[in-house]
């Protein structure tokens, strides 16, 4: 092989590995409380019970984040608890923005915004943990009652 050749196609393959895909910035979640319900009372109604609440069959979750400095992501993952509820693509490079999507069961759990680049098995930078409470009529988002009795007592 000619000398320019091999010199050539080390530059391309120096070149080539500069737009390795990096990950993205960490995304931070807004700051206000994520608490959702099944039930929506008709404050400002007049009537029965039954006209003034509703038990509906699913909430729409609405996630405010940002990423501000450095570098965006192309897709994204909602964690609650370590486990995956929802995901989806953005357009590159996206710093901020708000996903919002339906979830149909109650609980409290702990909510994280992974932004990712290269796909959601790219690279990804993953938020802090932040509380999410979703109110059901079944008492899953309660927390547990602190049993005080002496087990010596009848």
């Amino acid at each position: 092989m000619k000398p320019i050749t091999l010199l050539s196609l080390a530059i391309a393959g120096a070149l080539g590995a500069s737009h390795a895909v990096a990950a993205p910035s960490t995304p931070s979640l807004d700051w206000k409380p994520q608490n959702y319900s099944f039930v929506e009372v008709d404050e400002y109604g007049r009537g029965s019970y039954k006209d003034l609440v509703q038990r509906v069959d699913e909430v729409q979750i609405e996630i405010k984040w940002n990423a501000c400095s450095g570098d965006g992501g192309d897709s994204y993952k909602v964690y609650f608890d370590d486990q995956v509820v929802n995901q989806g693509t953005l357009p590159a490079g996206t710093q901020s923005g708000t996903v919002t999507f339906p979830y149909d069961k109650g609980g409290r759990h702990q909510l994280k915004l992974a932004l990712c680049e290269g796909g959601v098995d790219g690279q990804c930078a993953t938020s802090a943990a932040k509380p999410i409470v979703i109110a059901d009529t079944d008492g899953v988002h309660l927390d547990p009652l602190p049993m005080n009795v002496d087990p010596q007592q009848q």
